[in-house]
């Protein structure tokens, strides 16, 4: 299954077909209905050209297997048996929409995080900087003092 991102707007239309498809078991252009408030959405060609977008994300998602004859003047939707049902009794498209809206906000605080990790590693990193001849400063006056009292 490829991850297509979906769009809200998309959601119901796509849900629509679904539940279409598996009411009736073989969807028809008579059976969508019309995209748009034209009077040509009625025309099958129209129709196609309205809902190829939804088309492509389902097949993308493999739930539904839609035949295209003569260049979109024909067309039917079917079933994939039982991996429709299965999908639809996951909660179909709005379920995946959701998931990866939660995917989104994931990553954003991922994101978030990570960046605030560099940022303290950068702040860590300035002062090491400032502070690292101190150490050797006074280890150098040790080894002096050292040597000079071990003479004396």
């Amino acid at each position: 299954m490829v991850n297509k991102l979906l769009i809200e707007k998309d959601v119901p239309i796509l849900d629509s077909i679904l539940e279409t498809a598996i009411r009736k078991g073989k969807v028809f252009p008579d059976d969508l209905s019309p995209i748009g408030s034209s009077s040509l959405s009625e025309i099958a060609i129209v129709k196609f050209e309205k809902y190829k977008y939804y088309f492509e994300i389902i097949e993308c998602y493999d739930v539904l297997k839609i035949t295209n004859f003569s260049g979109g003047y024909s067309f039917w939707i079917e079933l994939i048996e039982v991996k429709t049902k299965i999908f639809y009794a996951n909660g179909g498209f709005k379920a995946i929409y959701e998931e990866q809206q939660q995917e989104i906000k994931k990553k954003r605080v991922r994101e978030k995080k990570e960046d605030q990790k560099l940022e303290w590693d950068l702040q860590v990193s300035k002062f090491q900087a400032k502070t690292k001849w101190w150490p050797l400063i006074i280890s150098v006056i040790s080894i002096i003092i050292a040597i000079w009292s071990f003479f004396k």
